[in-house]
């Protein structure tokens, strides 16, 4: 199942344009108007946006999530990782959201071996 036709990869139009607005659209052609060449000029960009918070963190509106949400932050917590193609269509259907099917979800994913990324990132 893919996810709306709003987002990539789980991430909103809306939030992939932030993390890439202004002022880091025009942070290459800055850092390339004074001299730093082509090479060190994209990785500049890179780095200043890979570490921006907007691409750092889940940002999100307080309240009840909404089943790609909680699919997406269920998976980041127990996998370090996004939701797979099981968790994205129990969203898209919104059972996600059902008490029993968020359980038996949860155990499945803390029985598989990506768990073992949530206990290393916990414990760092």
């Amino acid at each position: 199942m893919n996810l709306p036709p709003t987002e990539v990869d789980g991430i909103p139009h809306e939030k992939l344009h932030a993390i890439c607005s202004v002022p880091r659209s025009h942070y290459f052609k800055d850092q390339h108007a004074k001299g730093f060449g082509f090479a060190k000029s994209m990785i500049s960009t890179y780095k200043a946006i890979l570490s921006s918070p907007g691409f750092l963190f889940v940002e999100e509106t307080p309240g009840k999530l909404d089943p790609y949400a909680l699919a997406t932050r269920l998976t980041l917590f127990l996998w370090n990782s996004e939701p797979g193609e099981r968790l994205r269509d129990l969203a898209q259907r919104g059972e996600i959201s059902d008490p029993e099917t968020l359980r038996a979800e949860t155990e499945r994913l803390l029985d598989d071996p990506k768990a073992r990324r949530f206990v290393e990132a916990f414990t760092d």
